[in-house]
């Protein structure tokens, strides 16, 4: 194990936290109040980005209108604006929150179930109205999405699902920095239930993406495609017959698979590594076996500064419908060799709070939201 100084901070519903991990496994936390679930208002933290010099949190108001909020935090986790109303009525909360190197993107579903992208500068203020995506395509409810910022492209990339009707099939659609339009184009009309789409951005604008694809009755798996900076896409490849519910990177040289298969009522997190043009190069390997029923990738980072993967996940030892484990992160080497595996956030008492948004790396500190579940049991 590499022995270096890394920091991991937690942003989570009851308390804002920073982490430091020293020696690979150690892990030592300091926490602040950031919403609590029996005060008003209750706005648990959600998404976060990073631009370079702030970090941007929307929040989700857990009322009946899924009321979506945004404020901006310094690399302290001290909170310089007020939180400031995105979206008073979203269907569901926040989907995603990306910065473009200067200011913020905050994407959600409004009630009609249109994806939708509000700007917000690096003081929290919005710019501009909100603007819905790909207005005049069909919605439907369980639509999934991922979304990224592509530099090369100086746009958003939006890779989306719609999951039945007349334009059923996988889509990509790329905007502006300002959510205009530019491209919307079908890349298959063979989806699963859930199709989980995951995207991955190429420093000239190519993309890597994965999906689960339903051929026929005796046919479904994890399926590899590529596309250019001019939006050709491949053909799909079949990368993976077992894994479900991927997460996908890119380190500058190659794309990593993290995805969960099940055996004997046992889940297991599996690593595949793939080249730039989709070719396996590395077949499926064990990364982590669950210490009871289920374990599940949450979000996979490319570390460029310490040159590692970072992969956020959760392990739960009675089942994720009974409890909701602990949320750890796995750091890997290039070629996902294991690093450490630590608790996100090392407080113990902190340990079961998960969250359902990726983490990021701000160049000195890994951050994410948490949020203290409460199992339906």
């Amino acid at each position: 194990m590499r022995n270096e100084r890394l920091i991991c901070a937690v942003l989570a519903a009851a308390f804002l936290a920073a982490a430091s991990i020293a020696p690979a496994d150690v892990c030592n936390s300091g926490l602040q109040a950031v919403a609590q679930p029996t005060v008003f208002p209750n706005r648990s933290s959600a998404a976060v980005a990073w631009n370079g010099s702030v970090l941007a949190v929307a929040k989700n108001e857990n009322n009946f209108s899924k009321t979506v909020w945004v404020a901006i935090y310094d690399a302290g986790l001290v909170q310089r604006s007020t939180d400031r109303m995105v979206a008073a009525n979203t269907d569901g909360g926040t989907i995603a929150l990306l910065s473009n190197g200067i200011d913020f993107a905050l994407f959600y579903r409004d009630l009609q179930q249109h994806l939708v992208l509000q700007q917000v500068t690096a003081s929290g203020d919005l710019t501009g109205g909100p603007v819905v995506i790909a207005p005049g395509r069909a919605v439907w409810p369980n639509q999934e999405f991922d979304i990224a910022w592509s530099a090369a492209r100086n746009g958003y990339v939006i890779l989306r699902t719609v999951p039945q009707g007349g334009e059923k099939g996988l889509y990509l659609t790329t905007v502006g920095p300002d959510g205009s339009a530019r491209s919307d184009q079908l890349l298959d009309l063979f989806l699963g239930n859930p199709a989980t789409p995951r995207l991955a951005v190429k420093g000239d604008g190519g993309l890597g993406l994965v999906y689960d694809r339903l051929v026929s009755s005796t046919l479904e798996g994890l399926f590899f495609m590529t596309i250019d900076p001019a939006n050709v896409a491949s053909s799909t490849a079949l990368v993976s017959s077992a894994g479900r519910n991927p997460r996908l990177g890119w380190n500058g040289n190659d794309y990593l698979l993290v995805a969960t298969t099940f055996s004997a009522g046992h889940g297991a997190l599996h690593s595949i590594r793939l080249s730039a043009s989709g070719q396996v190069i590395a077949p499926d390997a064990l990364l982590v076996a669950a210490r009871g029923v289920d374990v599940a990738p949450l979000g996979l980072v490319w570390n460029a500064t310490t040159s590692e993967w970072a992969l956020g996940y959760s392990d739960s030892v009675l089942g994720f419908n009974v409890y909701p484990g602990e949320y750890r992160l796995l750091r890997l080497t290039p070629a996902a060799a294991r690093i450490s595996d630590t608790l996100f956030s090392p407080d113990r008492t902190k340990a079961t709070y998960g969250t359902a948004y990726a983490h990021i790396w701000t160049g000195t500190s890994y951050n994410s939201s948490i949020d203290h579940l409460v199992s339906p049991a």
